[in-house]
């Protein structure tokens, strides 16, 4: 889903960017083909809008209510479309788009009345604009909010009590490595910050060109070259952050890979099914098959399999062996375990298995498990990130997966 959003996110980028160009080319003889420009830049703005709030609301759905992004995945394309056209479709009918004197260029055109201009500009570009950038940010830091209790509470709960322990439990206890968040709200926080930035200053550039009745002064030339560049300048922005994305990066190392691997062999290469590897794993880490482990499907040949054995997980004055606990992670898109909120639970006398969903995050199980959420709180809560993230190095993915 993470690679799917992203190309949308350049596509509509792309498309915002030709006819923001063309826009700028076009002069005041050409009246049709001037609305028409502008129509296609208010249905792109629209649509990256929307979208780039969907993939925020997303995130908190999957993250803290534990919903299937994938689920809502149509909802969100064919929302973001629908909402574009319905803003788009009415000034570009009524002939709202079209030439501007104001400003000069291609924009909402000033047929009847300067505060007309300003009503349509308002009702069908600039609030949903300021909402949805808005909505943006409020999501991103209820998700970064939420993320940070997460991690004091894992901290709080799988802190030894060093008062009550025996000097045998102290003696066996692993070392826990609590990973860094600062990374991951930094990603979280960037879409939202840039979108709040540009699209918040861009309307009020805009708001103030239209009372002001154009430009007077050095000052007013000023504010409308901010508003240009930043209109320009906006789809450039989106597609630097789409292409640094770890999931576009991903698949176009994979592409590559593809590509590289086929232009050497002669012909493409077959599909290949492995188990996750190690190299030279630690005492504390070592890849142990089940006995009750469900076969690997043909029809599903992506997923991949990581079993991970903690030998000691430390839980306020006792700890588990590594006979009593056991976490087997299974995620069905590795391309996405870099989001770092893959969420786990070690579970005493149970071996747990997780089941990647929507935007990689990790559930509690079937029904059943969820019920016994005393026995969760019971053995401690860690995050199989963390355990994950500690020993990177000695896991190795299947060729084309992310990692």
């Amino acid at each position: 889903m993470v690679e799917y959003m992203t190309q949308q996110k350049m596509d509509t980028s792309l498309l915002f960017a030709l006819a923001s160009v063309a826009g700028s080319r076009i002069t005041k003889d050409l009246e049709s083909l001037c609305g028409f420009s502008i129509f296609l830049v208010q249905l792109a703005l629209q649509f990256s809008g929307c979208l780039f709030f969907t993939i925020s609301l997303n995130l908190q759905l999957v993250v803290i209510h534990e919903f299937s992004g994938r689920k809502f995945e149509k909802f969100y394309i064919t929302g973001s479309a629908a909402i574009a056209i319905i803003l788009t479709v009415p000034p570009y009918a009524t002939g709202k788009f079209g030439w501007d004197p104001l400003e000069g260029c291609c924009w909402y055109s000033l047929k009847s009345s300067k505060e007309d201009k300003l009503i349509w500009e308002i009702t069908t570009q600039m609030i949903w604009t300021a909402l949805t950038a808005i909505g943006e940010f409020v999501n991103s830091a209820y998700v970064i909010i939420w993320m940070w209790k997460y991690n004091q509470c894992v901290r709080y709960i799988t802190q030894p009590s060093s008062k009550n322990s025996s000097e045998d439990d102290q003696s066996n206890q692993t070392p826990f490595h609590f990973i860094d968040y600062k990374k991951i709200f930094i990603r979280i926080s960037l879409y939202p910050l840039v979108s709040c930035f540009i699209n918040l200053l861009s309307t009020f550039a805009s708001v103030f060109s239209t009372i002001n009745n154009g430009y007077h002064n050095q000052t007013d030339y000023h504010i409308l070259l901010l508003s240009d560049c930043l209109y320009g300048g906006r789809p450039l922005v989106y597609a630097i952050l789409a292409a640094s994305d770890p999931a576009f990066i991903r698949g176009s190392k994979s592409l590559l890979n593809h590509l590289l691997s086929r232009h050497r062999s002669g012909q493409s290469p077959k599909p290949v099914l492995c188990a996750s590897e190690t190299k030279l794993s630690p005492p504390e880490l070592s890849p142990s098959p089940m006995a009750n482990d469900p076969p690997i499907s043909s029809d599903n040949v992506s997923d991949t399999m990581i079993r991970i054995e903690v030998s000691t997980i430390t839980h306020h004055n006792r700890s588990l062996s590594a006979s009593e606990s056991k976490i087997e992670h299974v995620f069905n898109d590795p391309s996405e375990f870099d989001m770092g909120m893959e969420f786990g639970v070690v579970k005493s006398n149970t071996t747990t298995t997780t089941q990647g969903r929507g935007s990689a995050c990790l559930f509690r199980g079937s029904d059943q498990e969820k019920q016994e959420e005393d026995a969760f709180l019971e053995a401690g809560v860690i995050t199989i990130y963390q355990v994950l993230r500690k020993y990177e190095q000695h896991i190795t993915f299947c060729p084309g997966k992310g990692g």
